[in-house]
């Protein structure tokens, strides 16, 4: 099969190019940065979506989108246009790209950033956020299926916290809980939806081979408070757990807007995608990190 990735250089692009490849597909990435690849079966065509210009693809099966700026950073007033526009105008390029390469399915990134958050656990209809965040999922599927002209199917998978050794949040955290300044971010009981970067790719695997279409949360079957993950990752690397909480007013000097973000409690259900047939290989924290927590 052919498969074609827009967005595909970043934390989950990386990881699942080397999984398609590694079952013998064939690979075409979208990227602004093209370089001439060296690895069989993959081809990087250049694409800028602020001047909406791609180079023609070919027929292809599967298109996976997973472009957009990265949330997590400072939110300063050009930052957040940057996380909106990045959005929209690689989705509205992705799906004209889908619609010239003929492929039979979209598998559209999404965030749990989506909901409103707190006690209660959400599911895919669950009220929306109207915060930045919220917004801005919100108006990133709504252009997914405005910009889908040809009428494929498409599956949103809402996307949690992202572990992985090589990046994300956990790559941040390592350095600082190995020194032994481990402890919560917050001192509110917050929940954590979490999910294991190996699940992730092979959710969008599946998600692309069974065609599912509608909207999907992709986090771990089991939220865990933070202060758990906290203590887990402590006792993982056998180090100290005794840092209290930044208050907030610093974390927002550190971090402006996303700071609030970062302390929001989302505690969210994958029964859905479970009962579509997909079995996450790290359902418990406690597995999560014995994988990828290594000292």
């Amino acid at each position: 099969m052919r498969f074609i990735l827009c967005g595909g250089t970043g934390l989950v692009g990386d990881a699942l190019v080397d999984r398609l490849l590694s079952d013998g597909h064939e690979v075409i990435v979208y990227s602004r940065s093209v370089r001439k690849s060296t690895r069989k079966g993959l081809t990087f065509l250049s694409w800028d979506h602020s001047q909406v210009s791609f180079q023609n693809p070919p027929k292809s099966d599967v298109l996976f989108n997973l472009a957009g700026a990265t949330v997590g950073q400072r939110w300063s007033d050009e930052q957040k246009r940057l996380i909106l526009d990045s959005r929209l105008q690689s989705t509205f390029l992705a799906l004209t790209i889908a619609a010239q390469s003929a492929v039979d399915h979209v598998v559209q990134a999404s965030a749990i950033g989506r909901y409103v958050g707190g006690e209660e656990l959400m599911h895919e209809d669950s009220a929306r956020d109207h915060g930045f965040l919220g917004d801005v999922v919100f108006q990133w599927e709504k252009e997914a299926r405005i910009a889908n002209l040809s009428d494929k199917s498409i599956t949103f998978l809402r996307i949690g916290i992202v572990l992985a050794k090589d990046g994300g949040m956990l790559n941040k955290l390592l350095p600082l809980y190995k020194a032994g300044f481990g402890g919560p971010v917050s001192s509110k009981p917050q929940w954590l939806s979490w999910v294991h970067l190996e699940d992730v790719v092979e959710a969008f695997m599946f998600a692309g081979q069974h065609k599912l279409s509608g909207e999907f949360n992709l986090v771990a079957p089991n939220p865990v408070r933070y202060r758990i993950f906290s203590a887990s990752l402590a006792r993982r690397l056998k180090r100290p757990h005794f840092m209290p909480a930044p208050p907030l007013w610093l974390l927002r000097i550190l971090l402006g807007g996303f700071a609030d973000e970062l302390t929001k409690s989302y505690n969210v259900s994958a029964q859905k995608l479970e009962d579509e047939g997909f079995i996450f290989r790290f359902g418990s924290i406690e597995s999560a990190l014995e994988d990828l927590a290594q000292r």
